[in-house]
């Protein structure tokens, strides 16, 4: 209708510090020394939402750009709503409920490897997406979501939760060039409820802040993970930190690294400090 056939809709990701297109790519935006192209741009409640590519020329206009941002919001909008309505059919029945693993992991430094690589990034982003999705599913695992570099599965077994997690490292290792992605993974095992938009809890929040005293490469689990790693007689190894506080839970966590023997994990101190009170 606005005659532009360049025209494009962008949405914002965190994760990524860029807008991405719809196949989740990270695009760069016109410049100033491109006098031709405008960008208008969408918040949601101050924050970045999307972004509207679009002939400069239409700029000029108030009432065209503002009904171009209307029309962006609720198109981006409506895609966010499929998104969860097709989370809730048959993927969301497939979930397991009870006594539920959930694996959280991520990309450390994400950003910087933006920087670095530009519009590459979502080459890097697919294999490991890739990597992820198919050590989940050979584990029995579910993917339960996935944002830009971020990931969230669920585990009935949470030796299969762990046992993906030393797949996922060891893979990564395997297809390095140069030097591996650096990718964090926390493990936790409890009762979230399982609710039409995904799970909740404060289980779910103590696997994502046990995630995030991860380092790149290592894989962080707590007690209950670590104890059935153990009895599971495989080959991972279990080395218990002791109870740490995590930011935004009141009580310490008990947290213990797994591996394996041929995969060693960076010595690097985690990222959370050891409870006064914890043991050894």
């Amino acid at each position: 209708a606005l005659r532009d056939t360049q025209l494009a809709v962008l949405r914002w990701s965190d994760a990524a510090s860029a807008y991405l297109d719809r196949d989740g790519r990270p695009m760069e935006l016109p410049t100033l020394g491109d006098p031709s192209r405008a960008v208008t741009y969408i918040d949601d409640d101050g924050r970045p939402y999307a972004a509207v590519v679009h002939d400069a020329l239409l700029a000029e206009e108030r009432s065209i750009v503002a009904s171009i941002a209307n029309a962006a919001r609720q198109a981006v909008h409506g895609d966010d709503l499929r998104a969860v309505i097709g989370s809730t059919s048959a993927e969301l029945a497939e979930l397991p409920s009870g006594d539920v693993t959930l694996l959280f992991s991520d990309i450390e430094d994400s950003t910087g490897h933006l920087q670095r690589l530009g519009l590459g990034y979502a080459d890097l982003l697919a294999r490991f997406r890739s990597v992820v999705r198919d050590a989940i599913r050979e584990h029995g695992g579910r993917q339960v979501d996935v944002v830009g570099d971020e990931f969230l599965a669920a585990f009935a077994s949470p030796a299969a939760a762990a046992q993906a997690a030393v797949t996922i490292q060891r893979r990564l290792r395997a297809q390095a060039e140069e030097r591996p992605l650096a990718v964090r993974i926390g493990l936790h095992r409890g009762a979230p409820t399982l609710t039409p938009s995904g799970y909740l809890g404060l289980d779910v929040h103590r696997a994502a802040r046990i995630m995030s005293a991860a380092n790149g490469g290592q894989i962080l689990v707590s007690e209950a993970v670590a104890a059935a790693a153990e009895g599971d007689r495989s080959e991972i190894t279990v080395r218990r930190l002791g109870a740490h506080a995590l930011r935004g839970l009141d009580a310490p966590v008990e947290v213990a690294m797994i591996g394996a023997p041929d995969l060693e994990s960076p010595s690097t101190p985690i990222r959370a400090e050891r409870a006064a009170n914890g043991s050894a």
